[in-house]
């Protein structure tokens, strides 16, 4: 049975413009009366790659969850929306119009019936962070997401949201 841990993956998109101050990823006690650490993206200080921030934890502390505190470079903000995009579309073409003509808030049945989860889960980039735990022992066994929002104005449709990936050590029969 896998040992589940809660990882936290906040995707905020409140700025799209990157920072020189903040391209690190930092490892940092777990908060919240959590056990183990944390790893936060855009940070001031820190390790260069998640590969780097994940490898020194080591293999006998828990990650608790990975913050990503917005979803700007260095993170790849154009690929993740693409792939959103062309997963609803190849699979749910008719979710992804009703929702395109919808005014796109968190509280509209056209938005909240789009299957986000499935689409984000299968983007390049929570792919790539499922390699990297993976490899030091965890993978990504789920995700919630709160305060979905489509952005309908644009040319391209964009999603922004706040998620929260759940992480599990793999187990011997998982690897």
């Amino acid at each position: 049975m896998l040992a589940s841990l809660i990882a936290t993956l906040c995707l905020v998109a409140a700025h799209l413009t990157p920072s020189a101050d903040d391209s690190a990823w930092a490892v940092v006690p777990a908060g919240s009366g959590g056990h183990g650490v944390e790893i936060h993206s855009h940070s001031e200080q820190g390790f260069g790659s998640f590969e780097e921030a994940v490898a020194s934890v080591g293999a006998s502390r828990p990650i608790g969850f990975v913050r990503l505190r917005r979803l700007t470079a260095p993170l790849p903000y154009e690929e993740i929306q693409a792939d959103l995009r062309s997963y609803l579309a190849r699979h749910h073409p008719e979710e992804l119009a009703a929702a395109a003509r919808s005014s796109g808030n968190m509280h509209n049945p056209a938005v909240k019936a789009l299957p986000i989860t499935r689409a984000f889960l299968s983007t390049r980039f929570v792919r790539e962070l499922d390699d990297v735990l993976r490899r030091h022992g965890h993978h990504i066994s789920g995700l919630q997401g709160e305060k979905l929002v489509m952005a309908t104005g644009t040319e391209e449709l964009t999603f922004h949201a706040m998620w929260y990936l759940v992480v599990s050590r793999l187990e011997l029969s998982d690897e």
